[in-house]
């Protein structure tokens, strides 16, 4: 499949009106992916491909696991057998990951928006399934872009078969909400970075017990202060150039009391608020709807 504009929206669509249907397990994956990022730093550092990434396709491959090669989940203490086979033994899982990030091209990537990140996450695992009308679970896994269909081993596809693993999505949406800060806005946005219709939505879904984002919060902060002195401030203007009109007055002070109260609630209730409140990063506020994966 051929990266494109048309594929870039297929992605950007898709990534923003996913709703993950996993919300714990991929909230605790993401956290697991947090733990050991001192770990995918060393190897960002040696590759130029980002911490997150490199923590997503360990992720998929093989759970983590720091005794395996990155590139198929296999032993580090011995070649490969599996796609791609003939590498290694390695020492230690940074040279084997730089071996499989180096071998895969992503040492030359310099485009690392989400959805050319999930683009290039498919071309790591293959684009097999996009002949066969299905979304990659190794990408949608735990999301509803994605109910059944799976390959069961190298070249053999079931229809039947459901792939238990989380898919990179939904975790990334979790590391998007968990550390805000290690997303730019050029990585929030799709393909344009000055169409805002490129912005997708890091979260949709309104899940309980998922915190709001510290930027997300301040951005409901400047909101409600922004219409608290327009919606307050023209009355108390009103009331005195009106000779001092009590009743002026004291509906500007009760607007003000109200939006206090109204700024408590976001600070003590997030997680209820989190629907409303979740934005992406720099107050951005639109999401992309329909529209499919090109499948080339």
């Amino acid at each position: 499949m051929i990266w494109n504009a048309t594929t870039a929206k297929g992605y950007a669509a898709l990534f923003a009106r996913a709703r993950v249907t996993r919300q714990a397990a991929a909230r605790a994956a993401a956290e697991r992916i947090l733990a050991k990022r001192t770990e995918y730093v060393s190897v960002q550092a040696r590759t130029g491909v980002p911490w997150w990434f490199i923590g997503l396709l360990h992720m998929r491959e093989s759970g983590q696991d720091f005794s395996t090669y990155l590139g198929n989940g296999q032993s580090l203490a011995r070649k490969t057998t599996l796609v791609p086979a003939g590498r290694g033994p390695f020492a230690t899982f940074e040279d084997g990951a730089v071996d499989a990030l180096a071998l895969q091209g992503f040492t030359k990537v310099t485009d690392w928006s989400v959805p050319h990140a999930l683009y290039l996450a498919e071309a790591f695992n293959g684009f097999g399934y996009v002949s066969r009308g299905v979304n990659s679970p190794y990408i949608w896994a735990g999301t509803d872009q994605y109910s059944t269909g799976k390959f069961v081993a190298d070249g053999r596809f079931s229809e039947a078969a459901v792939d238990a693993q989380l898919g990179v999505a939904c975790v990334l949406k979790n590391l998007m909400l968990i550390s805000p800060q290690d997303f730019s806005r050029s990585e929030l946005l799709g393909v344009d970075r000055n169409n805002k219709e490129a912005a997708m939505s890091v979260n949709n879904n309104a899940t309980a017990g998922v915190n709001v984002s510290t930027t997300s919060l301040v951005t409901g902060l400047l909101g409600t202060v922004v219409s608290t002195l327009v919606g307050v401030g023209v009355p108390v203007v009103q009331s005195f150039s009106g000779g001092a009109n009590i009743v002026g007055i004291a509906t500007a002070v009760l607007g003000l009391l109200s939006a206090a109260a109204h700024v408590w609630n976001l600070l003590s209730h997030n997680s209820a608020a989190s629907a409303n409140t979740m934005a992406l990063v720099d107050g951005l506020q639109s999401q992309l709807s329909g529209g499919t994966v090109s499948k080339e």
